[in-house]
């Protein structure tokens, strides 16, 4: 998979569910350029906001032990 897609929908979280994720935060649904969805985060927006079809690509974030792959605009 190339790890480059578009936003196909988007939600901003006001309220803190995860103690490592401070609102707000962009819950995004990604549809990948080979056709799958993936449920993710956007990060690294610098103040841009997320619209349906932005274009995004896949990042890894490390968290705890593991990395997670998280979308930044493209």
């Amino acid at each position: 998979m190339s790890g480059r897609g578009a936003i196909w929908s988007f939600v901003v979280m006001h309220k803190q569910y995860f103690p490592d994720a401070p609102p707000p935060y962009v819950v995004l649904r990604v549809k990948l350029d080979e056709g799958p969805y993936l449920m993710t985060n956007l990060v690294g927006a610098e103040g841009r906001a997320p619209e349906v079809g932005a274009k995004v690509k896949v990042v890894f974030e490390k968290a705890g032990d593991i990395y997670l792959p998280q979308f930044t605009f493209d």
